[in-house]
């Protein structure tokens, strides 16, 4: 059970966050009945996509095999460049329910996907939305970027590992990817020498093919 001071310490942060998300939210419904019905499609559709690219994923060499690399964070960020970052989160949540229907991880995969991917969108979609040009996009996106691979060290080192240690014993999780990566020791290198570099490589991955496709396709879906 959590003390009252740390639900006193967190609570106005729960509640900023809320208001942020509220204020996001009613910014992308906000425009004309045809707009707003025009972004809701845009929006199912990459959510859609997202949630088929999560199926289509590729190990790396280096990595441990448990690491996989996907693209599905490429349309909530092509949203969230087109109509903010509420839109960016929504294709995240809807994906990542479409996802949870064929896993049996209870939901727990999924979860800190969502968080991952919003830590990633939120960020670089504040960004572009105040500065619509390249050089805003790569801000925006290597903030995205260092927010995801922060977000994700947290969550397979609080959450994530100990969670799948209920399936896989936590040393057979180190031994695998010691055999990748000779420094892994113990969780804690893990997160610092597997996750962390991976998440880097993923944000570099998917924003580098963001830029590339949103500049083709944003006249289209604006």
């Amino acid at each position: 059970m959590e003390e009252d001071g740390e639900i006193r310490i967190f609570a106005p942060d729960a509640c900023a966050s809320g208001a942020f998300l509220f204020r996001e939210a009613k910014f992308f419904m906000e425009a004309t009945t045809v707009n707003s019905t025009r972004r809701m499609v845009w929006t199912a559709l990459l959510s859609a996509v997202a949630a088929v690219l999560m199926y289509i994923d590729m190990a790396v060499p280096l990595f441990p095999r448990f690491l996989k690399l996907d693209l599905s964070d490429l349309p909530a960020l092509v949203a969230a460049f087109a109509w903010g970052p509420a839109a960016g989160v929504f294709t995240e949540l809807i994906k990542n329910l479409i996802h949870s229907l064929t896993t049996s991880t209870a939901g727990v995969g999924e979860l800190a996907n969502f968080l991952m991917g919003s830590a990633l969108v939120v960020p670089a979609g504040l960004i572009y939305r105040r500065n619509r040009t390249r050089k805003g996009a790569l801000a925006g996106l290597a903030a995205g970027t260092l927010s995801m691979t922060v977000t994700a060290a947290l969550a397979n080192y609080f959450f994530l590992l100990p969670f799948y240690s209920n399936f896989l014993p936590l040393e057979k999780i180190i031994a695998m990817s010691s055999a990748a990566i000779p420094a892994v020791r113990d969780m804690g290198t893990l997160v610092l020498y597997a996750v962390v570099p991976f998440n880097l490589l993923k944000g570099t991955v998917v924003s580098l093919a963001t830029v590339q496709l949103y500049k083709r396709i944003s006249t289209l879906i604006r």
